[in-house]
């Protein structure tokens, strides 16, 4: 087996190599549609994945040696030597179309490190700068996507554009709506606080539950939240 974990852009460089491979090839890519495309004029059979978790840091300092427990790891279809390999470290395989796949990340993950990005910037510009020795646990959950590699995530972005901006025009869309609401300073705003709040713990509740022992790896129709 041959497990490809470079840098997205890097993938074009090392696929042709991989031509006529005896053995599985997987990856570990944060897009899969573009890079199956890559794959395939490469004449790579490629077994496309993707382990949902990480941080902002890079390097072997960053080194977990449980980075990958009970992680969702997708895979474009369904290959029995590269899911043993992900339940072995821990993780819980899901097969998932390509296409879908993309379009997800784009909300739960991509979006979220420009939206990092953009709010430090917004305080940044900022003249009173110095106020910066007032954060808190807020600043500090918020900002810490941006302090990951620009260009991994350039590369990221590049590879996933069009779900990424259907997923930005929608974060823009429920920003204005609360600003409409915080300008009227109407009661409205607590019910979209609320729906915020409970989607939130919707998804920890469902982190949290045990999985089943005897459990068979999900399909696209049981995402999840991730």
């Amino acid at each position: 087996m041959v497990v490809l974990a470079a840098p997205i852009a890097a993938l074009p460089q090392l696929l042709p190599d991989l031509a006529g491979c005896p053995g599985v090839v997987t990856d570990m890519a944060s897009t899969k549609t573009r890079v199956l495309r890559w794959a395939a004029a490469a004449g790579v059979d490629l077994v496309g994945g993707h382990s949902m978790c990480g941080s902002e840091r890079s390097g072997i300092e960053a080194a977990d040696p449980d980075l990958f427990l009970d992680a969702p790891w997708v895979l474009i279809r369904d290959e029995p030597r590269v899911g043993d390999l992900m339940r072995a470290v821990g993780a819980t395989p899901l097969v998932m179309d390509p296409e879908l796949h993309d379009r997800l990340v784009a909300g739960v993950s991509h979006s979220a490190f420009l939206l990092s990005a953009a709010y430090v910037r917004s305080l940044a510009e900022e003249p009173e700068w110095e106020l910066m020795r007032l954060v808190g646990p807020g600043f500090r959950d918020m900002s810490r996507l941006a302090a990951g590699d620009p260009e991994f995530y350039a590369a990221v972005v590049a590879t996933n554009r069009e779900a990424i901006l259907r997923s930005l025009s929608a974060v823009e869309a429920s920003l204005a709506k609360l600003r409409r609401h915080v300008e009227a300073g109407d009661g409205c705003l607590v019910e979209l606080l609320e729906e915020a709040k409970r989607v939130r713990q919707r998804w920890a509740s469902e982190r949290a539950a045990p999985q089943r022992a005897d459990a068979a790896p999900a399909s696209s129709s049981s995402i999840p939240w991730s």
